[in-house]
């Protein structure tokens, strides 16, 4: 998709735009044409500062405790359990640029109308 509105999607600025994300969510925040793609932006962040926070947790517990072996098992729990709330925040982030510009080209494609295709 991000090629086809890169080529095709900006009119005089067919391909001089390098990245069209930024552009195409603008437009589709303005207009207001899908709020999907802030659910994803929700859940990215959510699980991004889950796992940040996790960490955190799981090093404050070690370096606090008596460097214990249950302490150092906590931190490489918090340490794995972070890593895959990560993945799953890249999950949610992959799917925010899918939505955005799904949304930019349906509100631009040129869409035959059905008393056009009749009338052929």
């Amino acid at each position: 998709m991000e090629k086809y509105i890169k080529e095709n999607g900006f009119g005089d600025l067919n391909n001089k735009i390098e990245n069209p994300f930024m552009i195409c969510k603008e437009y589709v925040e303005t207009k207001q044409l899908s709020t999907t793609f802030m659910v994803f932006l929700s859940r990215y962040g959510f699980y991004r500062n889950c796992s940040f926070i996790i960490l955190l947790f799981g090093v404050v517990c070690f370096l606090t405790s008596s460097f214990s072996c249950i302490s150092f098992l906590g931190l490489i729990v918090s340490y794995l359990s972070s890593g895959l709330l990560k993945k799953r925040a890249d999950e949610f982030y992959s799917y925010q640029a899918t939505t955005v510009y799904s949304a930019f080209l349906i509100d631009n494609l040129n869409w035959p109308s059905k008393k056009s295709s009749e009338n052929k």
